[in-house]
């Protein structure tokens, strides 16, 4: 017998994503963000200390991606000046440390990442 290639709990998670997001206002979006880089953040030393490389790698690319082409992508450099110019400074110094962290396997530059974001 096949599996589905969904199980009823990720299949209810994502329902519940969809409709946070599609409920959410611009605020709310962002924090969604922030939770899930920070998941996939946690996830990714996890799989990183029991050497699961693929999941290593797409736990950290997941964050890395949320970072750069959600957090970053979010910010408004005219209307915020200097302070989101410094965030896009900061989300860029993340993601660089993300992809130094995943080829190197140092858990501890996914933990400076992880306090970065908190």
């Amino acid at each position: 017998m096949q599996r589905p290639s969904h199980s009823p709990l990720k299949q209810y998670a994502s329902v519940g994503l969809q409709t946070g997001v599609t409920a959410a206002d611009p605020h709310g979006l962002v924090l969604l963000m922030y939770d899930g880089a920070l998941e996939a953040l946690v996830r990714g030393k996890q799989h990183m200390e029991r050497r699961e490389i693929a999941a290593k790698c797409d736990a950290l690319a997941k964050a890395g991606n949320i970072i750069a082409e959600g957090l970053k992508a979010s910010l408004d450099v005219t209307a915020g000046g200097e302070i989101a110019q410094n965030m896009s400074d900061l989300y860029d110094y993340m993601t660089t440390r993300l992809l130094v962290a995943n080829q190197s396997n140092r858990p501890e530059i996914v933990v400076e990442v992880t306090e970065l974001l908190r």
